[in-house]
């Protein structure tokens, strides 16, 4: 019977597409269908008596990591009992997810690089000339933090074809304004021309003209910064030591969108400057910047340049003396800049604003338009001179990226959503299962042999475990799904309340707690943060070492200063939460907090791997930031940074 049962099993999986193996209980692979051999990148018959290598842990859905022979794959793993041609075996079912986590990843990839350019962006644009220097080394840190960089250089192209330093990563005023060492400028030069990405591994080329040549070999990556076929500057990223075999570790063309967003803040600063020195009118001004430009007096162009003259689309001849009105696309746009800018103006303010501008042919586009006072001669009172800069692509790039992280936190909010209802209601059925076994148990539990009891029991100890895991994830979900004030909490109380309630298992544990007090007051939920120090508390005794009392020590300690430069924001505290328990692998530490991983088997330490997730999300999603630091067998520290709550 066993035996036509094996077949009908075989005859079933042959024809699944997923991976279909059965394990047996020495961890050996005693079948495996076709799509476990192609998902191994091995024959089936191959893959019979080697070691599966990864522990079967049923009721629980994980991702593994499989190393085929010919590429890395992801797989979503399920586990069932079975018995296979008489003994207690495990079915392991395999669900390739490689093309979905990759996507996840390089969605996630995508918009936090999108993100870095938004605040690499809003850095430029707080620059002033006052502070130009270090905000622009600033912005040219943030990108060199998201590419590994040690130094960057912005550079800019002069009227004599020489490259000047605008801006330099780390902040030095020596560097600032002096001018490209010929042999790096005529690479710089070739990649304009080319208008390519250079990666240079082990060069010797000088930055500066009074700079050795024969200093350390240098990584460098240069991005130019064109806008057509007009070369305006480059983007130098720079490293003492090559990044990576090849300088693999760089995907300079992935950088692409960030050149035209340092090419915006090149032109910007230059436009800046030229304003402040009230020289905007001179005609080889005009011809050099590629901004429309335009001298206006009496609310008629004076001059105009050619920039201008191409984007409204008259000839520049015919600029001068036209009625500015010509230019917007409806009476509102021109009213604000009539009632608004020239007010500014007069008043010597620098005017910014966005409107709605038609070009001769009627087509129709968003500018930006910036107007500032000439000041100098007689013959220029009441003039001004204004910059209109075509910004539709940067609009529309604006509202295309608003949609995306719109789409994602629907996304989001669905998940969640699907999460708390799915969990939910599962808790009935689950409930119902239990209960009917129990009730099996306490009626007919003495009807069932010895093996027969030992299966109710395994039943009950599994819908206790599923409701474990439900409950996990309601409160989960509920973290995110409520956002309530937060409070001032005196850390004082929620711990007192943790301690209270853990007051069972500390006492048979035999742990000792060292508190130091006071505790700071934070920014908090008072339920939320009982709830993190009875997980926290609970693992420290938890994975105590066997043979000593769990000891814990709770301190504040003295918060890391912010870079310099960064928003300092609210002032933060520092607790840690110290066990010398068995600890966590290196390997391990980057997994902690993911939801439902596991470092141990259940058989050994229960629980349901929400614990230090729940903790993550709690601390994240109330302004706060926790990490670990841990070392197989040397113990773990917990630390949390909070938002301090104001005095009143």
């Amino acid at each position: 019977m066993a035996s036509s049962i094996d077949q009908d099993f075989r005859t079933l999986v042959e024809v699944a597409t997923d991976a279909i193996m059965v394990i047996g209980g020495d961890g050996t692979i005693l079948y495996a269908n076709d799509a476990a051999g192609e998902l191994f990148g091995h024959r089936p018959a191959d893959l019979l008596g080697l070691p599966f290598g990864h522990p079967a842990i049923h009721g629980q859905i994980s991702e593994l990591d499989i190393h085929g022979r010919h590429r890395r794959r992801v797989a979503e793993m399920r586990v069932s009992s079975v018995r296979w041609e008489g003994e207690a075996s495990h079915v392991i079912i395999l669900r390739d997810v490689s093309d979905r986590v990759r996507m996840a990843a390089e969605l996630r990839d995508r918009l936090a690089f999108e993100q870095l350019l938004l605040e690499i962006s809003a850095t430029f644009a707080r620059a002033r000339s006052s502070d130009r220097q270090m905000a622009s080394a600033q912005a040219l840190g943030l990108f060199c933090d998201h590419v590994r960089a040690e130094q960057a250089l912005l550079l800019a192209r002069t009227e004599t074809g020489a490259f000047e330093i605008i801006a330099f990563y780390p902040a030095d005023e020596r560097v600032s304004h002096h001018t490209l060492a010929p042999a790096l400028g005529a690479v710089v030069e070739a990649c304009l021309r080319d208008n390519r990405v250079q990666s240079l591994v082990g060069t010797t080329l000088a930055i500066l003209d009074d700079e050795p040549k024969d200093g350390p070999a240098h990584w460098i990556g240069i991005l130019p910064l064109t806008d057509g076929e007009e070369g305006f500057g480059a983007l130098c990223l720079m490293r003492a030591t090559p990044p990576g075999l090849g300088a693999a570790a760089y995907d300079l063309e992935a950088l692409r969108p960030a050149p035209t967003l340092f090419l915006d803040a090149l032109r910007r600063m230059r436009l800046e400057d030229l304003l402040t020195r009230a020289m905007i009118k001179q005609a080889s001004v005009f011809r050099q910047l590629v901004e429309g430009l335009c001298l206006v007096r009496g609310r008629r162009v004076v001059q105009g340049n050619q920039a201008l003259a191409d984007m409204m689309g008259y000839r520049i001849d015919e600029l001068p003396g036209l009625e500015t009105r010509a230019f917007f696309a409806n009476e509102e746009s021109y009213k604000a800049v009539g009632e608004q800018g020239y007010r500014d103006v007069r008043e010597g303010r620098l005017y910014s604003a966005e409107h709605l501008f038609e070009r001769r042919n009627g087509e129709r586009f968003w500018g930006e338009l910036k107007g500032a006072p000439v000041e100098g001669e007689d013959d220029t009172d009441g003039e001004s001179v204004w910059v209109l800069r075509d910004i539709t692509d940067l609009r529309e790039a604006a509202t295309r990226k608003q949609q995306l992280i719109d789409e994602l936190s629907r996304s989001n909010a669905e998940l969640e959503r699907f999460a708390f209802i799915a969990s939910h209601d599962l808790k009935e059925p689950v409930r119902m299962v239990a209960s009917y076994v129990n009730l099996l148990s306490k009626r007919y539990g003495n009807s069932f042999d010895g093996e027969g009891r030992e299966f109710l029991n395994f039943a009950l100890e599994g819908a206790r475990r599923i409701h474990q895991m439900i409950e996990g994830i309601l409160d989960y979900a509920r973290i995110e799904a409520s956002s309530p004030d937060l409070d001032a909490v005196a850390l004082e109380a929620p711990l007192d309340r943790a301690l209270a309630s853990l007051a069972d298992i500390l006492r048979e544990s035999r742990a000792q707690i060292t508190v130091q007090r006071p505790l700071p007051t934070v920014l908090a939920v008072p339920s939320e943060m009982e709830r993190v120090f009875v997980n926290l508390i609970g693992n420290a005794v938890k994975f105590a070492k066997p043979d000593q009392s769990p000891r814990i020590d709770i301190m504040v300690e003295t918060c890391p200063s912010p870079p310099k430069g960064k928003d300092q924001g609210s002032p933060l505290c520092h607790v840690t939460i110290r066990d010398a328990g068995i600890g966590i692998p290196e390997a391990e530490r980057e997994k902690v907090f993911d939801i439902f991983w596991r470092l141990h088997g259940r058989e050994k330490y229960d629980g349901t791997g929400l614990g230090l997730a729940i903790v993550k999300r709690i601390i994240d999603r109330r302004g706060g930031r926790v990490w670990i630091e841990s070392r197989e067998g040397l113990g773990t520290t917990i630390h949390i940074l909070q938002p301090v709550a104001p005095s009143p």
